[in-house]
């Protein structure tokens, strides 16, 4: 069994009194592709903003690397090898790639003056670790919308991140550029980095992902391989059926429940 990159246990997470999250459990292997899916409200964001230092936790532990970790910021989480890529771009579309990877750590030189030339050195190298051609000096806003998203994946993996969570990556992604995304991350995890795909889109975790943690109401933790019989059971966990019924507040309560992929084309369950 792979060690756990991620343990959390027991969190709990509550809003103006509103508990969205209830004793939850995670946990991400080293170098998997994990989803984490549900319904609107479930608590996906939430539980992963914890892990990296947006918000702090009411109660429960969390381990990265095996060691017991409190974040109290996202500086702290990205000090621990903790990046995330954020539904809403935090990107400036008239600045370079190379200037929105480096923004805020812009590479200086001897007479303390910004050295663009070295940032987009660093931007083209991390761009070829990532296997993708871009030009580091080309202002974001002309470049189609993946690229946005993997100008975002660089500037984690410039703050050395080992784990990476993707909150809703292919919300704005047409089909090829999806494919070009999966890609990357299968990449990615070839080179050992751990992977949270935050997602309720259901046939892409299935195409990308290895094990998956659906968060919900009413289920305790179970682990399984994948099978048709729990595919089918897991694409009935729409937004709307996660959500608690009558008009009441989605999904208070959330506990874990997590498969494994025995797909040829992924690392079997490494059970």
């Amino acid at each position: 069994m792979s060690t756990a990159a991620v343990s959390m246990r027991g969190i709990s997470k509550s809003f103006s009194g509103v508990r969205v999250l209830d004793q939850v459990d995670f946990e991400l292997r080293e170098g998997e592709i994990h989803a984490l899916a549900g319904g609107n409200g479930a608590g996906k964001s939430t539980l992963m903003k914890i892990l990296v230092g947006v918000y702090t936790l009411d109660s429960g532990t969390f381990t990265v690397g095996g060691q017991q970790v409190r974040f109290a910021s996202i500086q702290d989480a990205r000090k621990a090898g903790v990046g995330m890529v954020f539904q809403e771009f935090s990107l400036v579309p008239t600045l370079t790639v190379a200037q929105n990877v480096f923004l805020t750590r812009e590479a200086h030189g001897r007479a303390g003056l910004l050295d663009d030339r070295e940032s987009e050195r660093r931007t083209r190298e991390l761009f070829r670790t990532m296997e993708v051609e871009v030009d580091p000096r080309r202002p974001l806003d002309e470049l189609p919308t993946v690229y946005w998203q993997l100008t975002e994946i660089a500037k984690a993996l410039s703050q050395d991140a080992r784990i990476l969570i993707m909150d809703e990556p292919t919300a704005a992604l047409a089909k090829t550029e999806t494919a070009q995304l999966f890609e990357l991350m299968r990449r990615l995890q070839d080179q050992g980095i751990s992977i949270v795909y935050i997602s309720h889109r259901m046939e892409e975790v299935f195409e990308v992902c290895d094990r998956i943690t659906v968060l919900r109401a009413w289920a305790a933790s179970s682990s399984r391989r994948w099978s048709g019989r729990n595919e089918r059971f897991l694409r009935t966990l729409t937004p709307t059926s996660c959500s608690r019924s009558g008009g009441s507040p989605p999904a208070r309560s959330c506990a874990g429940s997590t498969f494994s992929s025995g797909r040829a084309r992924f690392s079997a369950s490494r059970d």
